[in-house]
């Protein structure tokens, strides 16, 4: 820190500062689905956050988390889904869980659904 710096953090101490620092810990989920896939597949992620605030007490300190959460979500669900984005290809699939869900739909396909399904899911690879 500069002098000026020390000078600064100095006159704060012999104001009597009131802020002090409070650990701030979120549960909570981000949920979307996908639209170009007639939103059939859906993505939760539950985590946490953790942050640091300044205020003179508790209830301050949960005030400004209410603003935050009434005004920040769409911003921090971008923080998220960008997160989430640069870390997902290094996800291996043996680290994912996988659970069928329900009873599977069997109905038989005729020559031109089998062409057209091939033909969907080769066109599908480059995405």
């Amino acid at each position: 820190m500069t002098e000026t710096n020390n000078e600064q953090v100095d006159d704060a101490e012999d104001f009597n500062n009131p802020y002090k620092p409070f650990s701030v810990i979120v549960p909570y989920e981000l949920r979307f689905s996908i639209k170009d896939d007639d939103k059939n597949t859906s993505v939760l992620i539950r985590t946490i956050s953790q942050q640091v605030r300044f205020g003179r007490n508790e209830r301050e300190i949960f005030l400004q988390h209410q603003i935050d959460s009434r005004y920040g979500k769409d911003i921090f669900a971008k923080h998220m889904l960008n997160w989430v984005d640069n870390r997902l290809h290094h996800v291996e699939p043996g680290d994912c869980r996988l659970d069928y869900i329900g009873k599977p739909k069997i109905t038989e396909l005729d020559h031109a659904e089998i062409e057209e399904f091939a033909a969907d899911c080769l066109g599908n690879l480059d995405s």
